[in-house]
């Protein structure tokens, strides 16, 4: 049965998995897919279906990373690898606009150039392109999420959250008041971890209504 799957017949000598097909999956996880991006985006260039300048990245505290979560104070880089050796302005929003109105102006009422690091306290959701010469860069798009485990919203992460995790346990469709700390839609182990971490913590709204106080 394996020969006759992996085509034997067509060859004079039997196929095996641990050769024929692991040098072949071998070179589809080390040359195809890590070279077919950089051919696709050509083809599209080419046919004049993709903007020529290359759109940014980001980076959390000087590491790659597009979304996912992050701790409270993380620093959000914009990387632009345009050379040489940056050509264009990165515009960024944090509000999820886009940095580019429709017509291709700048939006300066929610767009800001990044020039340095952006610390992000709270869950933001950023949009990122580059303008040069009135041309721009395909949207980079990311939501970074800081976990948020006062499912009570009090001010403080203690045994009420505990208690509302508990309840909401296995809910697929939640939001932060179900126990969703991680803000990926449900209720899971996941969100007891950060539950555990931040036990005791006072959150932003705590230290906001003591400074008003």
């Amino acid at each position: 049965a394996e020969s006759a799957r992996l085509g034997d017949q067509h060859v004079p000598t039997p196929r095996t998995r641990n050769i024929d097909w692991q040098q072949e999956l071998d070179y589809m996880l080390d040359v195809y897919f890590r070279d077919r991006h950089d051919i696709v985006l050509d083809q599209w260039r080419a046919a004049d279906l993709y903007p020529a300048i290359n759109a940014p990245e980001f980076l959390i505290d000087s590491n790659w990373q597009h979304g996912g979560v992050i701790e409270s104070g993380s620093l959000l880089s914009i990387d632009n690898s345009n050379s040489p050796p940056e050509v264009g302005v990165v515009y960024y929003t944090t509000d999820g606009s886009d940095p580019r109105l429709i017509g291709g102006a700048v939006n300066m009422a929610t767009a800001s150039s990044f020039v340095s690091d952006v610390t992000l306290e709270s869950t933001t959701l950023i949009k990122a392109r580059v303008h040069n010469n009135g041309d721009w860069s395909a949207l980079t798009e990311a939501l970074f999420i800081v976990p948020d485990a006062d499912f009570d919203q009090n001010g403080v992460v203690g045994g009420a959250d505990f208690l509302a995790w508990q309840q909401g346990f296995g809910i697929s469709v939640a939001t932060t008041a179900d126990g969703d700390a991680d803000s990926d839609g449900d209720v899971d182990s996941n969100d007891l971890v950060h539950w555990q971490s931040s036990y005791g913590s006072s959150t932003d709204s705590a230290i906001a209504s003591a400074a008003s106080a």
